[in-house]
């Protein structure tokens, strides 16, 4: 395997010394990305603060500037398209660093690991995942209904196979997610979003937006986007903050690591915000030109639905095209979620069919790989 290293040439001055009381000065970092095989620069690879708003790319000859940087240890997340990506912990920045990463073998090897028939995709297909259980919505006539399904099964299972349709829910369902305490946020095409408990219980709702829009959650904070604006709400649907979003129909949205928030577009754009609320980039392709949903992996890649190429795309996170999977068995993909052990689950509303993958060289697998019908 060829091995990318990173030649960090650390240029700040010297800190003064730092007491409990006082603040240490604000410095920045110069370095430069070669491929140890070719010794050539690396463009357009990310370097960024862990969990802070500093960022750059490099340049075509792969050197960076990294300004803004507080005193002291510093965390950096390093990705380059094809490499895996490292975080790199900067204790003297006067010594020069070099770091190795090793390059993706598996990037474009994904493979079927089984498919789940739910039967009851017909517009809709919004699709979340947690330990125990696969929330899938559908259309029951003109109605919004949602689906839990056994992960390793595919079989409906009986504590909330069916929430919907029922007075309250009389509208298709536009997204679900679900926070790390079991709690199911449902959001209606006519904006109106409900909380439930991890049994099913209906807790609240709100009116919380104008029309349909995208949901995702962070431990306890939920963001729900729609055209012109990002709202972040507490576990019980009360106002944080507010953020300021294009005029544009979100398709989908996604976390990384970091708390970075990822949301894409009706018109195949995708804009990145801090987990401040500032918009930190944006990028699009032409070869790209929908997005159903999106869904980010512990590394940091963005996999994309594409409904018009019947095809996952799979972006690296400063957001260029690497490649895709899944063309001889989809149709019209929409929903995608990852789960923690890597496998993705795709809800295709024109096969009415949820497909999960994996990476070939990843061991996860399904109780069954046989293909259920709900009836």
């Amino acid at each position: 395997m060829a091995l990318l290293t990173i030649a960090m040439l650390v240029s700040c001055g010297r800190l003064p010394a730092v007491s409990d009381t006082s603040r240490a000065t604000a410095s920045s970092i110069r370095g430069k990305i070669i491929d140890s095989g070719t010794a050539s620069g690396i463009a357009n690879a990310l370097v960024q603060m862990l969990y802070g708003a500093a960022r750059t790319a490099t340049l075509t000859d792969g050197t960076f500037s990294l300004s803004g940087l507080p005193g002291g240890a510093v965390r950096l997340a390093v990705t380059a398209a094809g490499y895996e990506p490292r975080i790199v912990d900067l204790q003297r920045r006067e010594q020069p660093q070099v770091i190795a990463l090793t390059r993706r073998s598996w990037l474009l090897a994904y493979e079927l690991l089984a498919k789940l028939y739910s039967g009851r995709l017909d517009g809709s297909g919004r699709i979340a995942v947690a330990e125990d259980r696969i929330l899938l919505t559908a259309r029951a006539g003109r109605a919004g209904a949602l689906l839990q399904l056994d992960p390793l099964t595919g079989e409906a299972q009986d504590k909330i196979s069916r929430i919907g349709p029922l007075s309250w829910l009389p509208s298709s369902l536009a997204d679900v997610t679900t926070n790390r305490y079991g709690a199911i946020y449902l959001l209606e095409e006519q904006g109106r979003l409900h909380l439930f408990s991890a049994d099913g219980q209906h807790r609240m709702s709100r009116q919380i937006a104008a029309g349909p829009g995208v949901l995702a959650c962070n431990g306890s904070v939920l963001f729900v986007a729609e055209t012109g604006k990002i709202q972040v709400l507490d576990f019980q649907l009360s106002s944080l903050n507010e953020w300021r979003f294009p005029a544009l129909l979100p398709t989908g949205i996604a976390l990384d690591q970091m708390g970075n928030l990822f949301i894409a577009a009706d018109n195949g754009e995708v804009l990145e915000y801090d987990a401040d609320g500032r918009m930190i980039g944006s990028w699009q392709d032409a070869r790209l030109p929908a997005i159903g949903g999106i869904a980010i992996d512990s590394t940091g890649q963005v996999f994309a639905t594409d409904p018009v190429n019947h095809q996952i795309s799979v972006l690296a996170a400063t957001g260029q095209l690497v490649g895709s999977f899944g063309s001889d068995e989809l149709q019209i993909p929409k929903g995608i979620a990852i789960n923690d052990a890597g496998v993705i689950y795709v809800a295709d509303s024109g096969r009415r069919t949820v497909f999960c993958f994996k990476r070939k060289n990843n061991s996860a697998s399904l109780a069954t790989t046989k293909p259920w019908q709900n009836q």
